[in-house]
């Protein structure tokens, strides 16, 4: 097989308007990490793609909890996409208003995933939007972080709150 010469970012432009999300993916060399390192001025692993699952299953009864079949978004994400792609699930309690926004987010982030070094990196990613993140476990856990926003939503419905979130204690 010969040497493909591959020039990393080369004429690119990135616009990502709020509240969307996107995917970075591409073969190694390509300039996935030299991206991000410009988005979020951090060091990335420049070898392999992660899939940053923040999806949250909600039908149109949103004040209840409806998780797909399989578990969670994420668990079909990583199903759809294979094993070629590492699947880290977090944000799902964190509206894309609030990292948008000047107001200081006072949650907390659970991430899962299974691979350590994934999960490492969109750690690294979440604490540079300035939040506090937990490894909450492997993938499967993703349910319960995907379950806890429908609870979030009447909470904040029932106490007239804006957004409220969780916090992880220690006694």
């Amino acid at each position: 097989m010969g040497k493909i010469d591959v020039s990393a970012l080369s004429g690119v432009s990135l616009y990502i308007k709020q509240g969307e999300m996107i995917s970075i993916v591409g073969p190694s060399g390509s300039g996935k990490s030299t991206l991000l390192n410009c988005i979020f001025r951090s060091e990335i692993p420049s070898e392999g793609k992660i899939m940053i699952d923040t999806t949250v299953p909600l039908q149109k009864i949103v004040t209840k909890v409806q998780l797909p079949t399989i578990g969670s978004s994420a668990m079909e994400a990583q199903k759809i996409l294979g094993n070629e792609v590492e699947v880290v699930s977090a944000l799902q309690n964190i509206g894309s208003h609030l990292v948008s926004s000047e107001d200081t987010i006072k949650a907390e982030v659970l991430v899962t995933g299974n691979n350590k070094g994934s999960v490492e990196t969109v750690m690294s990613l979440v604490s540079c939007l300035g939040l506090k993140c937990w490894h909450a476990g492997d993938l499967e856990n993703s349910a319960a972080a995907e379950a806890l926003t429908s609870v979030l939503i009447v909470i904040n419905k029932n106490h007239k709150l804006k957004s409220s979130g969780i916090k992880i204690t220690s006694h």
